[in-house]
């Protein structure tokens, strides 16, 4: 979907899981150590809004989220809408619309390369890696400019206070989750925090459990006009994998560790120029076992970018570099690494009642040698109420190492008929995805109801798409390989709030082509649906609030062309929430999947039957 033109900052603190409109309070009804309006973090990508205070992004504070903390929360975003992916542990983003450019995702400003061992192989992103507790914001689909839902603050309090918060949540399948963070400051100039915490489930399936423990550390330090600070992190999983049947128990397990470093200094000159400096080492270590055949891999990267920035009354200029080295190892053959170096410039202000964004950036790499990326985004004020816009971008997706050198051979499987071995080929003459686009759309603000209507035509070349060929003795062989491929796309999104009671609803419907899939098995859902009720009010006495919410999700038949054919029926579901809140102590009951409508499916795309569950945050000086 095309993006507001403000970045959204729509999620609380990780583990506080109450957000309030701010017109539902006032400000003696605000606790003094404040979670409900947290600090507003912006992507180091875009340098002058993160230190200008002339562009401040657009709030919502009236949701009550139906989730286990933010991982689980973004997979039911409206402009999102991934399905639950079944236990905590799997595939945190499936490959839901097969568009892999649209898998991308930033942490802090910077790249976040962790691409999972599964069998069958998954393409996308295992968001359970990132320990939520420490991140200033996430971003999905940076170079997109899908701005909808993860660009949120769950960092440090802006009150640079001594604070601790405890969070413990619990549900079924043998579902736990515990995590306890602490805030110190030194003096007026440093701050420090440090955060421990574990998950592990069950599962609801034979051999899905999950058991993953991370700790996080980091300093800040104010020098002169500008900010240092270090953030270190470590996360570490054990995972059953429900491989290949879900009928059958199987034996496969994962093992990963994910450490990850980044340092940071930002600082600003007479209130006009701003500069911004970051640097990344991350590496991941992960082995997957059973069968016959154990594999393992790591997989790390590490570089740096920086952006300076001249902001004016009118306008704000940027630009900047980034360099990243992506690398691949123990894995057959020489070990690969791929460079990539990107300059940009960037314009933005207003002329008249025009308001405008243009930049371009030139992307390198030795996979797909050069390509220019421009992007631009004209918005006509026709009133302080409505906006017409349109918006041209292109835009191209990081290189994937394990789509172009990974190899999985799985060898005595014998599941009936249906599937014998197992082998994933890397591809290492794939393209990754150049996607061309344009957005026309009309944006509207009426005071308690704000919407944003548009249609899209998006080219999406050297899509990736993974082959599977069957033979008679049930071998299956998967590769990666490219395809061009386009969709037309009307999209629509509105948002109302009245005293305690706001709502919010979106759909989207994508018509495919049919040039390579003629056999109208599409490539993803046709329509998308989302809506969702809230109710929040404060009861009986100062600062003691009840609310509740009701949300519901939908998605047309969809096919994802794997070892068996997936659900090809449509697909519903109903949850609900609880929650009660006074002073510094929430307790929240979720009820996910009311109806348990039973949606399971191939492998890692099932959804759990109902389940209910608990939990609380206990939020303190100390």
């Amino acid at each position: 979907m095309a993006p507001p033109d403000s970045v959204q900052k729509i999620l609380p603190p990780a583990g506080d899981t109450l957000a309030v409109s701010q017109s539902q309070i006032d400000e003696s009804q605000i606790p003094s150590n404040d979670t409900l309006f947290p600090a507003i973090s912006i992507p180091e990508s875009l340098v002058a809004e993160t230190l200008s205070t002339e562009i401040a992004p657009t709030i919502f504070h009236d949701r009550i989220y139906l989730s286990k903390g933010p991982a689980d929360e973004i997979k039911s975003i409206a402009g999102i809408f991934m399905r639950s992916p079944g236990p905590v542990g799997s595939p945190a983003i499936p490959l839901e619309y097969l568009n892999v450019s649209d898998l991308e995702i930033k942490l802090n400003g910077l790249p976040f390369p962790y691409q999972g061992l599964y069998r069958p192989y998954v393409i996308g992103t295992d968001i359970n890696t990132i320990p939520w507790e420490i991140l200033n914001s996430i971003e999905w689909n940076p170079r997109n400019g899908y701005i909808d839902g993860l660009d949120f603050q769950v960092g440090r309090p802006a009150d640079n206070s001594n604070r601790s918060d405890i969070v413990i949540d619990r549900g079924g399948y043998r579902y736990d989750a515990a995590h306890w963070r602490f805030f110190r400051p030194f003096g007026n100039k440093t701050y420090a925090y440090f955060t421990v915490g574990f998950k592990k489930s069950g599962g609801y399936l034979p051999n899905s459990n999950y058991d993953a423990f991370h700790v996080t550390g980091g300093v800040s330090r104010k020098i002169g006009n500008g900010e240092l600070s270090m953030d270190l992190w470590q996360h570490k999983a054990k995972a059953k994998q429900n491989s290949f049947d879900y009928l059958t128990s199987q034996i496969s397990k994962q093992k990963r560790t994910v450490d990850r470093g980044e340092i940071h200094y930002k600082t600003s000159r007479d209130g006009r120029y701003f500069l911004s400096i970051a640097g990344l080492l991350q590496k991941n270590f992960q082995t997957i076992t059973g069968y016959t055949s154990p594999r393992d891999e790591n997989y790390s990267v590490g570089g740096v970018q920086a952006a300076l920035s001249d902001s004016t009354s009118e306008r704000i200029w940027s630009g900047g570099f980034e360099y990243y080295r992506f690398s691949i190892s123990k894995i057959a053959g020489p070990h690969p690494f791929i460079s990539q170096f990107e300059p940009s410039v960037r314009m933005r202000g207003n002329l008249s009642s025009i308001d405008y964004d243009l930049k371009t950036a030139y992307s390198w790499n030795k996979v797909d040698n050069g390509a220019i990326l421009p992007s631009a985004k004209l918005s006509y004020n026709i009133n302080e109420r409505q906006k017409p816009f349109v918006e041209l971008l292109r835009s191209r997706r990081d290189p994937d190492l394990n789509l172009l050198y990974f190899n999985d051979n799985v060898e005595g499987l014998n599941l009936s008929q249906r599937l014998h071995s197992y082998r994933f080929i890397g591809n290492q003459t794939l393209s990754m995805p150049l996607t061309s686009q344009v957005t026309a759309g009309l944006e509207s603000d009426w005071g308690q109801v704000n919407s944003i209507i548009g249609l899209s035509l998006k080219r999406i070349g050297s899509q990736i798409y993974l082959v599977y060929s069957k033979d008679s003795l049930a071998n299956v062989i998967v590769t990666p390989t490219n395809f061009d491929d386009r969709f037309l796309e009307f999209f629509a999104k509105a948002r109302a709030e009245s005293g305690p009671i706001s709502g919010e609803v979106s759909g989207a419907y994508r018509r495919w082509s049919k040039r390579f899939f003629s056999d109208d098995l599409e490539k993803g859902p046709a329509a998308l649906g989302f809506a969702r009720l809230s109710y929040l009010k404060e009861y009986f006495i100062r600062r003691l609030y009840l609310g509740g919410s009701l949300e519901a999700r939908f998605s047309s038949r969809r096919d994802y062309r794997s070892i068996d054919a997936g659900l090809t029926g449509s697909y519903a579901i109903i949850s609900g929430r609880f929650e009660f809140r006074y002073k510094d102590l929430t307790i929240w009951l979720s009820d996910e999947n009311i109806l348990n409508t039973a949606y399971i499916t191939w492998w890692p795309y099932y959804e759990s039957p109902r389940n209910v569950w608990v939990g609380m945050m206990w939020d303190f000086f100390d």
